[in-house]
């Protein structure tokens, strides 16, 4: 038996070679269309090059040259025009340029117009400054001078006043030690009792008058001042006080001293704390002079103020100290009684000199 294939099939079977053989056929037909454009682009090229050959061939050598040397004349014209153009520039730059150093350098020299006059202006104000200083120093110095005249006139006025004051307690004698009692009567009678057995001076009730010094105080035996009538009792007296000393019991030893002025009195105290610091020798005093001795083989030497013992001792730190500038100050009554305890041998081993 035969088979028969179905119509619908054998339709696709054709369809796909007609389809093969028209695809083919396509693509032939592009390859032979681009072939064709390149050939006439290749012939159109091949026309241009051989009609500007053709158009060469109708000028001659001559005109060639004519033509070369046209075009190189014109290329040095340009060439001139253009450095003739950038020459100018250059020199419009060159002019501006000249303009603004010329103005930046008239500010500038202006500026050091200005520096000049200000350095002038204050080079005038440090002379008159200098003129100035000068003309205080040398008024400095004059009033300096005139200050140093008027120091030692100072000095001079106060020791003269002070000799005046000492030449008060010319008649009196301070007595250091006598015990405490009731009145003034009773230190009157203790006196004469004293004088009379222990310095062998007959003395009268009226012939001094007795002042306690200071406030009283408990366990404290106060100064007694002897403001006698003639001095020559007083001088008496000064003179045979050693014999109320007595080393066995120096305890209850009573001593005669010279009345000072408070200036004295500094004095006396600030040359006997030299002597306890081993600078002086001695210091006493004697009918109301401060006499020092340096060392033992030393002249003995009156001094009448601070600065004498600063010259003699070359310590004025310890002077200014005893001055009472220093931190360690004591009332006129410690002072009197360092005056006169600093030490009983040491007092008349100095009084004896």
């Amino acid at each position: 038996m035969l088979t028969t294939m179905p119509r619908g099939k054998k339709k696709s079977k054709e369809q796909e070679n007609q389809t093969n053989e028209v695809g083919p056929s396509k693509s032939r037909e592009c390859t032979e269309q681009q072939q064709k454009s390149s050939q006439t682009s290749t012939d159109e090229d091949q026309d241009e090059n051989t009609q500007n050959q053709d158009e060469l061939q109708f000028l001659s050598n001559d005109q060639v040259l004519w033509f070369r040397n046209i075009i190189r004349a014109q290329g040095k014209d340009i060439l001139k025009e253009m450095v003739e153009d950038k020459w100018a520039k250059v020199r419009e730059e060159n002019e501006m340029l000249k303009q603004w150093v010329k103005s930046e350098t008239g500010i500038l020299l202006k500026k050091v117009k200005e520096l000049e006059d200000d350095n002038r202006e204050k080079q005038r104000t440090i002379e008159q400054l200098t003129t100035d200083c000068q003309k205080k120093q040398r008024r400095l110095e004059r009033i300096e001078h005139e200050c140093s005249q008027k120091d030692n006139q100072i000095k001079t006025l106060r020791l003269e006043l002070d000799d005046l004051q000492q030449q008060k307690h010319d008649h009196s004698l301070q007595v250091v030690g006598l015990p405490e009692v009731e009145s003034n009567a009773d230190d009157i009678k203790q006196i004469i009792k004293l004088s009379k057995d222990k310095l062998h001076i007959k003395l009268k009730s009226s012939d001094f008058e007795v002042i306690r010094l200071g406030k009283k105080r408990e366990l404290a035996t106060r100064n007694t001042l002897l403001k006698f009538k003639e001095k020559s009792l007083r001088d008496k007296i000064f003179e045979q006080r050693k014999k109320t000393v007595t080393y066995a019991n120096p305890g209850k030893n009573i001593y005669f001293n010279d009345q000072l002025t408070k200036h004295r009195q500094n004095l006396l105290f600030a040359a006997r704390k030299l002597v306890k610091s081993k600078k002086l020798f001695a210091a006493w005093a004697q009918q109301g002079n401060i006499l020092i001795r340096k060392t033992e083989s030393d002249k003995i030497i009156q001094v009448h103020d601070h600065c004498d013992l600063k010259v003699i001792t070359s310590d004025e730190e310890s002077i200014e100290m005893l001055r009472g500038n220093g931190s360690q100050t004591q009332t006129s009554d410690e002072r009197l009684s360092i005056i006169t305890h600093i030490s009983n041998y040491e007092y008349y081993i100095d009084s004896d000199v």
